[in-house]
C-alpha cells in the first residue's frame, strides 16, 4: 500500500514520481553511495517525490560485530541528512529494527496496519466496474465475500487457479 500512497501523493503534489527499489541500490557501502548520489541528483534535479522501497538493511540497528552492515547505515544516514531532493518516503516492513540514528531523522511516520475483511470488501466494491458486481452473477455476494477473506495488499494479486495472494514481482 505505501508505493500507491507514495505514488498518489506525488501526484496530489504535483511532484515527479521516483520509485527506488533496493534491489537498485547495492551491498556495498561504496555501490550503495554512487547510487544514493545518483538517486539524490536526480531528485533534486526534478524535485521528485523519491520512494525508497524495501530498505530494511539500509536502516537496521548497527551492532559492533557487523561492520559491513554498519557501514550501509551510515551511508544511509548520510543520504538522509542530506537530501535536497523534493520528498523522500521510505519504506519498510520492519519499522521495529531501524537504527535509532537514522530514526531520529525522520520526521513522520506512517504505519499501514492489515486490512479488516469489511474493509477490503468495500475496496473491492469501489474497484470492481458496477456491471460485474451481482446484476450479471459474474460476482456474486458469496464471491464478494470469499474475495474480502483473502489478506492481500498493493503488492499481490490474486492468482487464478487458486485463489490465494500471490507475489506480482
Amino acid at each position: 500500500p505505501l508505493d500507491a500512497f507514495a505514488e498518489a501523493l506525488a501526484e496530489y503534489l504535483e511532484m515527479p514520481f521516483y520509485p527506488f527499489d533496493a534491489v537498485e541500490a547495492g551491498t556495498s557501502p561504496e555501490v550503495l553511495e554512487d547510487n544514493l548520489q545518483s538517486v539524490a541528483s536526480r531528485a533534486k534535479r526534478w524535485g521528485a517525490l523519491v520512494l525508497w522501497d524495501e530498505a530494511e538493511i539500509y536502516l537496521e540497528n548497527r551492532h559492533e560485530a557487523d561492520r559491513g552492515s554498519n557501514a550501509l547505515v551510515a551511508v544511509t544516514l548520510r543520504y538522509i541528512e542530506s537530501f535536497e531532493g523534493g520528498m523522500l518516503v521510505i519504506a519498510t516492513n520492519r519499522p521495529f529494527i531501524i537504527d535509532e540514528g537514522i530514526n531520529s531523522r525522520i520526521p513522520v511516520k506512517i504505519a499501514f496496519p492489515s486490512m479488516t475483511k469489511e474493509k477490503r470488501k468495500e475496496i473491492w466494491l469501489a474497484h470492481v466496474p458496477k456491471e460485474m458486481v451481482l446484476d450479471t452473477g459474474i460476482l456474486s455476494g458469496e464471491n464478494l465475500k470469499r474475495l474480502a477473506e483473502v489478506q492481500i495488499d498493493g503488492r499481490q494479486r490474486l492468482s487464478r487457479h487458486t485463489g490465494k495472494g500471490r507475489q506480482d514481482r
